[in-house]
């Protein structure tokens, strides 16, 4: 009897442990003044599995790379107000060639409620947008916004996925982009 009580005892002690790694997700916020992040870029890097990053409605002008160790990440903006504005551009040459303002190598992402912009034009160059190289990504309820450009060579991405070649290995499946704007 005793001893099926200290078994008893560990299996409901394995289970509590268990259980709570899935109850331990965690709330990031981000904001200029007065959060624990004011880049969201920070905020990702500091992210564990599940944890969900409330971004508040300002300008970001930066690149994102969720890598590949993020995985389930939640990306939760205040809407229009909330705007990420990318960085990168890539030389009209070089083309195919990836510089990615938000790149998501990480699967179970889910990016939603943001203006996403891309950079400022420059004659020349394009901007590659979002690049996916992650597998059930959802991208949901945002508006986009794709610079004008001078000619068809400087065309900018929105949203692209990592082909086999570029990442050998790569798996984009369970895909889900729904019910956002696109502006030019």
């Amino acid at each position: 009897m005793k001893k099926a009580g200290v078994i008893s005892l560990i299996i409901v002690l394995s289970i509590l442990i268990t259980s709570a790694g899935f109850i331990s997700a965690s709330v990031l916020n981000v904001c200029s003044s007065g959060c624990s992040y004011n880049k969201i870029q920070d905020a990702v890097n500091a992210a564990g599995t599940g944890d969900v990053i409330n971004v508040s409605g300002e300008s970001y002008n930066e690149d994102l790379i969720i890598y590949s160790n993020k995985t389930n990440l939640e990306l939760v903006g205040a809407g229009s107000s909330s705007i990420i504005k990318g960085v990168n551009n890539v030389d009209s040459s070089l083309f195919p060639l990836a510089a990615p303002n938000i790149e998501i190598l990480a699967d179970g992402i889910k990016i939603h409620g943001f203006r996403i912009e891309s950079p400022d034009y420059v004659s020349g160059k394009y901007s590659s947008g979002i690049v996916i190289g992650g597998k059930n990504i959802e991208i949901y309820n945002n508006n986009f916004i794709i610079n004008s450009v001078d000619t068809s060579d400087d065309i900018s991405q929105t949203i692209q996925t990592y082909h086999k070649l570029a990442k050998p290995g790569v798996d984009i499946s369970g895909l889900n982009i729904h019910d956002n704007s696109f502006t030019n």
